[in-house]
């Protein structure tokens, strides 16, 4: 996948490069995990299309605004991703973690123009575990992951 390289500053005052979509790039999102392995998702994705339909539903937040809404979609999408053992869930918008520091909160980050296009060997996210799960299951996971999100954000 040819990704782009991006200027990130984090709190302490590191620098460094990560590669990133472009930031005009539609239908197509990443994710990380602990250990900055990135992972992809497209418009289209069963599980993605199951998730926005089980949030945009939901009694707690239906009543959102759509910026809102999505930001609620996109944070519960990894209750439907499979994990990595050792780095644990793939979430979309997870910034890279600081090479230096290791924190994950940036002062600033942004596209390094010229562009500066980079191959990177990304997988397409997988759904084993939630495919194999009732829509029961799957309601009770994305119930747990909304009361959760609402708890960081209100």
């Amino acid at each position: 996948m040819i990704l782009f390289l991006w200027k990130y500053t984090c709190i302490n005052g590191h620098e460094f490069e990560v590669p990133q979509l472009d930031e005009f790039e539609y239908g197509t999102l990443l994710l990380r995990n602990e250990l900055n392995e990135i992972q992809y998702v497209c418009l289209g994705n069963k599980a993605f299309d199951e998730i926005d339909r089980l949030v945009s539903g939901h009694p707690l937040v239906s009543h959102f605004e759509e910026g809102d809404l999505t930001d609620v979609v996109q944070s519960v999408f990894s209750v439907a991703c499979d994990i990595n053992i050792h780095g644990g869930p793939f979430k979309i918008a997870r910034r890279q973690s600081c090479p230096q520091c290791s924190t994950r909160m940036m002062d600033d980050w942004d596209q390094i123009i010229p562009f500066k296009p980079v191959e990177v060997d990304v997988k397409e996210v997988t759904h084993n575990h939630w495919f194999s799960l009732s829509e029961a299951e799957k309601k009770s996971l994305v119930d747990t992951a909304i009361l959760k999100e609402l708890k960081k954000t209100h």
